[in-house]
């Protein structure tokens, strides 16, 4: 379904984010994490975009990678006070 997506759309990041977490967890974490990588690019203060980033990166074993990236955007994930 992803793939139809990006057919259409090659920027939706849903799909891309739906992509990587489904090639992370049939054993190509690679190419899950290139796809990953691709929608950050597109869509890099999307919320929701980077916790799917932190579990495709913790899924593909980078469990560094995974935290840099809670590290380094947490503070948009917070809202001001």
């Amino acid at each position: 379904m992803a793939k139809l997506d990006l057919e259409v759309n090659p920027r939706d990041t849903d799909a891309l984010s739906s992509l990587a977490l489904y090639q992370t967890k049939s054993g190509e974490p690679e190419r899950g994490c290139q796809s990953i990588t691709q929608a950050l690019a597109i869509a890099p203060k999307d919320v929701d975009l980077l916790g799917q980033a932190v579990e495709v990166y913790a899924v593909a074993g980078d469990q560094q990678k995974a935290l840099d990236l809670l590290e380094e955007r947490s503070p948009e994930w917070v809202p001001p006070l």
